[in-house]
């Protein structure tokens, strides 16, 4: 019997065993990229990076949505400088 994303994911939640392994894509990068829009940009806008891993999830079909934009926000939260580039994950530009 094949299992919905769903029903995989909570199966291995709760304990159990899956059809197959639940796939993730932990890549904030290449759903960016999957969608078409600039990483700079996306890091910084909740709709965009939701929207890149919705398009992503459409040509991937991967089990579960990771969404997040990297332990660089964590350090803006507290103030740290952080750089936003197009080619590669945000990171902090000065020690907090």
């Amino acid at each position: 019997m094949t299992m919905t994303s769903l029903e995989r994911v909570m199966t291995v939640i709760w304990g159990g065993i899956p059809d197959r392994v639940p796939a993730d894509l932990h890549n904030f990068l290449l759903a960016a990229r999957t969608a078409g829009i600039p990483l700079a940009e996306c890091m910084q806008s909740g709709e965009l990076l939701a929207e890149s891993q919705m398009v992503a999830w459409r040509v991937f079909r991967h089990d579960m949505l990771l969404v997040e934009n990297g332990t660089a926000a964590l350090g803006q939260a507290m103030g740290c400088g952080v750089v936003y580039a197009d080619d590669a994950a945000p990171w902090s530009s000065t020690r907090c």
